[in-house]
């Protein structure tokens, strides 16, 4: 079989173990990328040369930086200032100002 085809069967592999067992596709398919590439001999600085880094690394941070917002427009997001008076609120009033 060529490359290209065993690459989009692996691909269609993943994409069903991902699904009917809730992993994360991402890290399935570079595990996947990787035994594929090492079982038709290519080397690994070949396969980190098709991985874009750069690209990885804005994507995680958008994805971080938009977690962020959503959680601060929810209400979720709460500095640790916060979560000491909920403490203190929960215990007695003659002890809260006592260190948890």
């Amino acid at each position: 079989m060529s490359d290209e085809l065993v690459s989009i069967l692996v691909l269609v592999a993943v994409f069903g173990v991902a699904t009917a067992l809730g992993i994360n596709m991402g890290i399935l398919g570079i595990v996947a990328a990787f035994a594929v590439g090492t079982a038709r001999g290519v080397s690994e600085d070949d396969i980190f040369a098709g991985f874009p880094g750069d690209l990885f690394v804005i994507l995680v941070g958008v994805t971080f930086l938009f977690a962020i917002a959503s959680n601060v427009r929810r209400g979720r997001a709460r500095g640790g200032g916060d979560r000491g008076a909920d403490r203190a609120r929960l215990r007695d009033p003659l002890t809260a100002s006592t260190p948890c």
